[in-house]
């Protein structure tokens, strides 16, 4: 969140506030019912973050899979 907006990667969310609380909505896909283990927000720029760490991290997670 920058200035009352939520970005991601580097675009501005919309309506992803209401009333100061983050609004995240389930929509149904080919998982009948999906499940979120959890939500991770950071607050800060990539450089304050550990955004690098995270995107190495996936892409480990990614060569693992391909494997």
């Amino acid at each position: 969140m920058k200035n009352g907006k939520v970005l991601y990667r580097g675009s501005e969310v919309s309506g992803a506030l209401a009333n100061g609380k983050l609004q995240v909505d389930f929509a149904v896909g080919r998982a009948d019912n999906p499940k979120v283990n959890a939500l991770l927000l950071v607050k800060g720029s990539r450089s304050s973050t550990h955004y690098d760490n995270f995107r190495k991290y996936l892409k480990a997670l990614e060569d693992i899979k391909d494997q």
